[in-house]
């Protein structure tokens, strides 16, 4: 059985791939192979702090019934698409071409900002009043120095409620 030599040459301070004026190969930096190697394992370990709350939690469950409790508490549907259609930004990423909206290319407050926020909104919320799932009736910005928002007063068609969020345009 062949045996292998399993040392790691020393690093060095010079970049990989540069040289301290000796030519190549002279000082260069030492760059551990890509793969599963056992140069890999020089790495520090980094351990989960249980002091901190996970990145992503479970959806809430009924222990007696096992059932999702998300289906029957939270956002109504329709809602739900309205605030997602206010909130992400449209051409962001290949899934939302077409959703959302685009206040980020509202860059100053001046005399055309509550014409471009009406723009916008009306847009976001284009597919939800082709679809009848809203009927808006009003978009109102309100304006400040250096910001923006706009309140949206729209009727949830399913539930035949009337909502008003407002949502803040960064400016």
């Amino acid at each position: 059985m062949a045996e292998y030599d399993f040392t790691l040459p020393a690093a060095s301070t010079t970049p990989v791939g540069g040289s301290s004026g000796g030519g190549s190969g002279s000082g260069a930096g030492f760059m551990p192979p890509a793969g599963v190697s056992l140069a890999g394992f020089f790495l520090e370990e980094r351990f989960v702090d249980e002091t901190r709350p996970p990145g992503i939690l479970a959806d809430a469950i009924d222990p007696r019934t096992g059932e999702l409790l998300s289906i029957v508490r939270g956002f109504e549907p329709t809602d739900a698409a309205v605030l997602v259609a206010l909130v992400t930004k449209r051409r962001s990423g290949a899934a939302v071409d077409t959703v959302g909206q685009r206040f980020e290319d509202i860059r100053m407050v001046d005399p055309s900002t509550p014409g471009a926020i009406r723009s916008e909104v009306d847009t976001a919320l284009a597919h939800l009043t082709v679809d009848k799932q809203i009927t808006l009736h009003s978009v109102n910005p309100v304006v400040g120095s250096d910001w923006a928002e706009a309140q949206v007063v729209y009727i949830n068609r399913a539930q035949n409620k009337r909502r008003e969020p407002t949502i803040l345009v960064g400016t």
